[in-house]
């Protein structure tokens, strides 16, 4: 239970951390797949995901300060288990069949024909 402020008043996680540890976890996915995608930054030739791991470094240092060794090495645990599902989770997808191109083709005339489209 949590009371007002956000704290944990019996068993369970307090507001705070749960919102820690989600933008931990958020911040090491997203700049992992963000890191294919090459980016200028301040006139460095750079992967994007160096724009977003920053933040997941602060953040782990945060978690680390404020809960303990113990509850930093347990979020470390649960990104890594997250990111090995996404990597599952695309090459699932490489593994799936394609639609053949013409019905890709049909399906876009379909959505994109003028009488289909809304004006403002």
């Amino acid at each position: 239970m949590l009371d007002g402020q956000g704290t944990s008043t019996r068993e369970g996680y307090s507001q705070w951390s749960v919102i820690a540890v989600d933008t931990f976890v958020t911040c090491l996915i997203t700049s992992n797949v963000m890191a294919v995608k090459l980016t200028d930054i301040l006139g460095l030739i750079l992967p994007a995901g160096v724009s977003v791991f920053p933040v997941r470094y602060i953040v782990g240092d945060v978690i680390t300060e404020v809960y303990g060794f113990h509850s930093a090495r347990r979020v470390i645990w649960l990104g890594f288990f997250c990111n090995v599902s996404v990597v599952f989770g695309g090459c699932f997808a490489k593994l799936l069949r394609h639609p053949p191109l013409t019905s890709l083709l049909t399906a876009r005339r379909l959505v994109s024909r003028p009488d289909r489209r809304e004006t403002a």
